[in-house]
């Protein structure tokens, strides 16, 4: 039979495997949490990629919004699904890859015929 300390002393194994559960849980939200954020920026370079130098007005106004969220002014405030607050999650250089974008950009333009 058990004493009280060593009851007192044992490990509540309810208790790990909830802690392994809660463990689990959280790195699945994590997961899903990073295909978000990825989503997000794949969306951004898609549509700013897509809808530059296009002549609808439609076009220009998504290439606009796009444009402002890679290079927001001042006054704008940073949300959680702002351009820096995206690639600092996901441990991305954002100035190293809007530089790259532009310089992607460019290259595309210079290419056309």
């Amino acid at each position: 039979m058990n004493t009280v300390s060593e009851v007192k002393h044992q490990p509540d194994s309810s208790k790990r495997s909830t802690q392994y559960r809660d463990l689990v849980r959280r790195r699945t939200l994590l997961d899903g949490e990073q295909r978000l954020l990825w989503a997000i920026l794949e969306d951004g370079i898609k549509t700013y990629l897509t809808n530059k130098g296009c002549a609808t007005r439609s076009q220009r106004a998504k290439f606009a919004k796009a444009r402002s969220w890679f290079e927001p002014s001042q006054a704008e405030p940073q949300g959680p699904f702002s351009y820096e607050t995206v690639c600092d999650s996901l441990s991305i250089g954002s100035g190293r890859l809007l530089k790259g974008l532009k310089l992607f950009d460019r290259r595309a333009s210079n290419a056309a015929p």
